[in-house]
């Protein structure tokens, strides 16, 4: 038997971990435990809302049904609204749970809340299957009118009630949700976005250089040598037909004599991508019950344990511990894309459909880097999005895809532009290379602060370009134009997970300073 890595050398997928309420703190327990134990089973049904399949042109009748979820569990007549995005995965059955800032928000001002799925995710299919004919309805434009109709039709529904719509997103889903406020002023009041890669990248070479800093930062300078020499000894393997076969035996490969040209580069992402998602999301709240999920931390004890062997070998138990199965890994390129190919709606579908986004919009093909990770040509990732969805795709369409994006958008010029928003990022996070990361919101390090004790838990920039000057007459730099909030120490989209005992006072205080913000936006 064989074994695919799903290793999506582009990977931002973002899902909110679902801790157990015995794992969340107590503080946070209640908002989720009413709420699951009075409303699961009913905001679990299934909803569905009648789409356009193609919003652009009036002459394409077709339609299609969207699945969202909704909960009125907490709604008060005249609340807001909280319209949580969603992205590139289906809709879990544990959304209730998924995010305490959410469920605070929720609670505290009697809000209405909906979970949208986005199109071609989940059981939202527009189409009969996945050929390149049909995913040319796939883009980030019509998932924005997707929205936008939603927000309007829901509206409507509930004759003209749900009036401010606050949107939540993390990761791709909260750079929609930005993209919304900016397209959608007159119907989306207020965003949330948490990790938005705002600005599209053919090339996001920053990625691995981040993840290269963050290793050496808090993994330390033994495990980062230890992972810069298991790659040279990769590397020099490489070389000759005998060392490709003690690779083959070494990382339990299928085939050594296909480590050439792509089939390479696909063993070097494969390889690089096992690392980069521990690194991703080494501080974040991981489901540590699940055992292919490792933090930094025990990444680099294995890393710098000789009892194990020769830092290959120790690269190799990374791997394996990652990997989670006994059976060979493909590298052939052939082989490997073979599974994206596939058309029919499926289990590999999420990842045929991602792929297609990053090929013709957005890019963030994580290539190529520096020691101690391998070097990923630039060729690779356009040969791979030309095997998958070509001839209809053409290099031209690749490579000025994310220029186009950047166009329609504004990258991360768009917070000049839009108001009642807050993004938050973590340093540890690599994706904050492509959102917008300058803080003009500090927030208190050293005290926890509850949300009663709001005034002082933010003492804004005058300027955002001089944060040694404070102002003491208000909270926010501007608290009803653009915020940004940014965490050296968290992890992506950390912020939207609930309170745990090991998060930073920074990190919770951003919880709550979000909050606040929400509640200036409405006036309470």
């Amino acid at each position: 038997m064989k074994t695919k890595i799903i290793f999506v050398f582009l990977s931002i997928v973002f899902k909110l971990t679902s801790v157990s309420l015995s794992q969340a703190d107590d503080s946070s327990n209640r908002y989720h435990a009413e709420y699951l134990k009075s409303k699961e089973i009913e905001a679990n049904a299934e909803n569905w809302i009648q789409q356009r399949l193609n919003h652009f042109d009036a002459l394409d009748r077709r339609r299609w049904l969207q699945k969202y979820k909704k909960s009125d569990a907490f709604y008060k007549h005249g609340g807001p609204v909280v319209l949580y995005v969603g992205g590139e995965s289906r809709i879990g059955k544990l959304w209730l749970n998924s995010s305490q800032l959410i469920m605070k928000t929720v609670r505290e001002y009697g809000a209405m809340l909906f979970y949208l799925e986005h199109r071609y995710y989940g059981e939202s299919k527009p189409t009969n299957d996945t050929s390149v004919r049909n995913l040319r309805f796939l883009s980030s434009q019509q998932a924005l009118e997707d929205l936008g109709y939603f927000i309007q039709n829901m509206t409507e529904k509930h004759d003209g009630h749900l009036k401010k719509w606050i949107l939540f997103g993390g990761s791709y889903p909260g750079a929609l949700a930005v993209w919304a406020r900016l397209k959608f002023p007159h119907l989306v009041y207020g965003v949330v976005a948490a990790s938005p890669p705002l600005e599209a990248k053919l090339f996001f070479n920053e990625y691995l250089e981040s993840v290269n800093d963050t290793l050496y930062k808090y993994g330390g300078s033994t495990c980062h040598s230890a992972l810069g020499e298991a790659n040279r000894q990769v590397a020099s393997l490489m070389e000759t037909g005998e060392g490709k076969e003690k690779l083959r035996k070494i990382f339990n490969l299928c085939n050594a004599s296909d480590l050439n040209g792509n089939s390479m580069g696909l063993f070097y992402s494969i390889m690089n991508n096992q690392i980069e998602n521990v690194v991703q999301y080494s501080r974040g709240n991981i489901i540590v019950e699940k055992p292919m999920y490792i933090t930094l931390n025990k990444m680099c004890d294995i890393l710098t344990n000789k009892s194990i062997g020769t830092e290959i070998y120790r690269l190799q138990k990374v791997i394996d511990i990652r990997n989670n199965s006994t059976e060979c890994i493909t590298t052939t390129f052939t082989e490997y894309t073979a599974y994206d190919r596939n058309t029919s709606w499926g289990e590999q579908s999420s990842s045929r459909v991602w792929l297609y986004q990053a090929c013709s919009e957005f890019g963030w093909f994580q290539t190529v880097s520096r020691q101690p990770f391998q070097h990923v040509q630039e060729s690779f990732p356009t040969t791979l999005c030309l095997r998958l969805f070509g001839p209809e795709l053409e290099e031209e369409d690749v490579l000025n895809g994310p220029a186009q994006t950047n166009l329609n958008y504004g990258g991360k010029k768009v917070a000049d532009v839009v108001t009642h928003t807050v993004i938050f990022n973590g340093g540890v996070d690599p994706w904050h290379k492509v959102s917008y990361s300058k803080s003009n919101v500090r927030i208190d390090t050293e005290k926890l602060l509850s949300y009663d004790e709001e005034k002082k838990i933010i003492s804004p920039f005058s300027n955002p370009d001089e944060s040694n000057q404070l102002r003491k007459d208000e909270y926010f730099y501007n608290p009803f134009g653009f915020s940004s909030i940014f965490v050296a120490e968290s992890s992506h989209a950390e912020v939207l997970s609930s309170d745990m005992q090991r998060d930073s006072i920074e990190l919770r205080n951003s919880r709550t300073a979000i909050l606040r913000l929400v509640s200036l936006w409405l006036g309470k």
